[in-house]
């Protein structure tokens, strides 16, 4: 009897070990997916948000006026940032990219007041835009609102595409090392069949048999989550420190969402495997 116990308890921590391992490299492949979604979103809200729509004044128009406009556009759902130019700023501007020479043959400054406004990101598309437009244009003192209508027509045509299949691709490889996590439990506890016939004919309950594999499973699922965090975090520090301009690590809230996920989705998923590969075994 002692010897069978030695032999059980053997087996099952080389079991544990080998699912512990498989579920460490498997979780840091779902985190390392993650941050890839979470970047990639990011990325297209910052070149949505990089999108400029320039309101020009007309010339009657007062400061005092384009100010009082201002405001107004602040205050407006659609606005993420806005920037009064005055023409007497615009100038300047002009004059530090053309040089000073070419402008002092003007008399008069021919420029305008005017607003660069950038929108958020779920105001960027044609048909907001439009909506936008006839409502300034009904504001007293605006001339004109500018925009590059092709390059919303090529936002819209290749960031749906982009965001498509990257859900397509993502959900296949979650897809796929979900598979891996359930077959090699299923794999490693398919070794333990002796063992488990074996308690059935000592007349072990079903309760007895699983509450070992489960506790294991519990305690792999807890370590193996927080091990791959820390391995994420340690592969985006060098990254981070690598390539600045990724920014992988600057926001430490959206690491410790992915972290929790993680354990939470392993403390879940990992135990409900191992119970679904032990119902074949429980059959008296």
């Amino acid at each position: 009897m002692t010897k069978f116990v030695e032999t059980f308890t053997l087996k099952r921590n080389k079991a544990l070990l080998v699912t512990f391992l498989c579920s460490f490299i498997a979780l840091v492949g779902l985190g390392l997916l993650g941050i890839l979604f979470y970047k990639l979103h990011n990325a297209e809200r910052t070149i949505k948000e990089s999108f400029v729509v320039e309101i020009v004044f007309n010339r009657s128009s007062s400061q005092e006026n384009s100010l009082s406009t201002l405001s107004a556009i602040k205050r407006s759902n659609y606005c993420l940032e806005a920037t009064f130019i005055s023409k007497d700023s615009a100038l300047s501007i002009l004059k530090n990219e053309i040089g000073e020479n070419a402008v002092d043959f003007l008399d008069n400054n021919p420029l305008y007041n005017s607003i660069q406004l950038h929108l958020r990101d779920e105001y960027v598309r044609s048909s907001s835009i439009a909506k936008i437009e006839t409502q300034l244009k009904a504001i007293n003192g605006i001339d004109d609102v500018r925009y590059s209508a092709e390059s919303i027509a090529q936002l819209e045509k290749i960031l749906p595409v982009v965001k498509i299949s990257t859900l397509i691709v993502v959900g296949v490889l979650v897809f796929f090392i979900l598979l891996v996590i359930f077959f090699i439990t299923r794999l490693t506890l398919s070794f333990e069949k002796q063992s488990i016939e074996s308690m059935k004919l000592f007349g072990a309950t079903r309760w007895f048999i699983v509450k070992p594999f489960l506790g294991g499973a519990l305690l792999i699922s807890v370590l193996s989550a927080i091990l791959a965090s820390i391995t994420i975090f340690g592969i985006g520090y060098y990254m981070n420190f690598t390539f600045a301009q990724l920014n992988l690590m600057n926001d430490l809230y959206t690491f410790a969402n992915l972290s929790v996920a993680l354990i939470l989705f392993s403390i879940v998923f990992i135990p409900l495997s191992t119970i679904l590969a032990l119902i074949r075994y429980l059959k008296f």
